[in-house]
């Protein structure tokens, strides 16, 4: 995907949803690493809510341009070569690595 990076926020259709999957056309924080963004049409996201919550694994956003939580148990892979989607912002490094840290725990099996 030509000048997406792993940090940016895109505005993207998340439809069609099943059960409490977030839906809808919102932004998203792209976590998948620049390698893998430059191999495949996959990317791997995180859907961004303005509902406030205080679920330990959802993260506050506070940029110029989004704010919101940041939904890291709402992992999901999308196509975005079949889906409509614009880049509108980027998160801060130290941004990024807090929701990485967070990611990772969840997946770590120890």
């Amino acid at each position: 995907m030509v000048g997406l990076k792993q940090g940016d926020i895109i505005k993207v259709d998340f439809n069609p949803i099943v059960g409490s999957e977030q839906g809808n056309y919102r932004p998203a924080l792209v976590i998948s690493n620049d390698f893998m963004i430059s191999k495949t049409n996959i990317i791997t996201l995180l859907p961004i809510t303005n509902t406030k919550s205080s679920h330990p694994l959802n993260i506050v956003l506070e940029s110029e341009k989004t704010t919101g939580m940041i939904l890291c148990s709402h992992i999901r892979s999308l196509d975005l070569k079949i889906r409509k989607f614009k880049i509108i912002d980027k998160v801060s490094k130290e941004k990024m690595d807090e929701v990485l840290e967070v990611v990772f725990a969840m997946l770590d099996n120890q």
